[in-house]
């Protein structure tokens, strides 16, 4: 379906809505109760009663209120308000019940059909780069950071005692329990998230810097930079042909990545078949690696031990603090701040405006910072 056939199609499913007028007298309105859990978020309403039936909104007209549309529905008069807490809608006093539910079963159904009308306009403002990525660095961080503590936790812990299960008919123990290897199994489970947990955080920082590193939403492409691998997303935040240091951190982040992480999220299967035992004539089953196994995940009872995490931790650590001293020192701590990031043109040339002043930053967070508590309170 196209967007116009789309759009024909949402205005006549809304065909009994129109926008209520000035002169429309309503008297008072009856509030109805838990609206907001029949109905999808308000941004969905909003759309499918502007484009669908030409319905006018009041922007922001008091406080904790982001706006109001007043409509009637087959002569009946209702009033829609997206306030702090949801949405709230009010009904003619003398309307019936079933007015009222008719009417909210007509806009559910045409949602779905505004989605199929929004869509060519999503994607050409994202083509624009008039969008912004919520900034989930906190809680990506905080994941690390838990798995991390809980990992070191582990590796540092001592075996359980060994635990009595038999004795003989004179009351003494004759078998016994242990698990001598439940420190670093427990470790590796830890150790093993928070190695998934630092490049999924590490990813997304890379998205939210890179509008401070020159991005042109006009000639480079959103989508495409978000889709490609984490690598190529490093590649484009740091010089590696020039910045030795970073050339020195990525080289090691990959062997990292590749040893460790790629292969357990992949099955704990490693590439190029490193993970077979190939069964030779006369010399057995032996590791498709060689003399590399022992740098190999399956080399020993766990798959990785404290040693390897803590090698890991280290260039982690030392990743982090080229990040917040090096190229990308103003992206991070705009990330830090919590602040969503925007990437249309006039947001990109404020972020790049800032670089050399650290005092400018912080005015900018402050300012931006400012913007997003009033819009999340409904503070005008």
């Amino acid at each position: 379906m196209t967007q116009n056939a789309s759009l024909r199609a949402l205005r006549l499913i809304l065909a009994d809505v129109r926008p209520a007028r000035d002169d429309d007298s309503h008297g008072s309105l009856r509030p109805l109760p838990d609206i907001s859990s029949r109905l999808p978020l308000p941004y969905m309403v909003h759309a499918a009663l502007v484009l669908g039936a030409g319905c006018e909104y009041v922007l922001r007209p008091f406080e904790k209120i982001a706006w109001i549309i007043d409509l009637k529905y087959k002569g009946v008069f209702i009033e829609l308000t997206h306030r702090k807490f949801g949405m709230a809608m009010g009904i003619a006093e003398d309307a019936s019940e079933a007015i009222a539910e008719e009417f909210l079963q007509v806009l559910n159904r045409a949602f779905s059909v505004t989605d199929k009308v929004l869509r060519p306009l999503i994607d050409e403002q994202i083509r624009l780069g008039n969008c912004s990525i919520p900034n989930r660095r906190w809680i990506l961080n905080a994941r690390y950071r838990f798995f991390r503590a809980n990992a070191e936790a582990a590796y540092r812990s001592q075996p359980p005692q060994k635990e009595v299960i038999r004795f003989d008919v004179a009351g003494r123990p004759t078998d016994w329990i242990s698990d001598p290897f439940r420190p670093e199994r427990e470790g590796f489970f830890y150790a093993s998230a928070a190695i998934d947990a630092y490049f999924s955080c590490l990813e997304h920082l890379l998205v939210l810097m890179v509008p401070f590193i020159g991005f042109d939403p006009q000639k480079e492409d959103l989508l495409a930079f978000i889709r490609v691998t984490w690598s190529e997303k490093l590649k484009r935040i740091w010089d590696l042909t020039k910045d030795r240091d970073a050339k020195t951190l990525y080289d090691e982040l990959r062997t990292i990545k590749e040893r460790l992480r790629n292969s357990l999220s992949h099955g704990a299967l490693e590439k190029e078949g490193m993970s077979l035992f190939v069964h030779v004539p006369a010399l057995g089953a032996l590791p498709a690696s060689l003399s590399r196994f022992t740098e190999s995940i399956h080399y020993g009872v766990i798959p990785f031990r404290e040693a390897s995490f803590a090698d890991a931790c280290e260039l982690f650590d030392r990743t982090d603090r080229y990040l917040a001293n090096g190229p990308t020192r103003i992206g991070l701590k705009y990330a830090e701040s919590g602040l969503d990031v925007a990437f249309d043109q006039r947001s990109v040339a404020g972020y790049n405006a800032v670089k050399g002043s650290e005092e400018a930053l912080d005015e900018l967070i402050e300012y931006h910072s400012y913007l997003s508590d009033q819009a999340t309170n409904m503070d005008w």
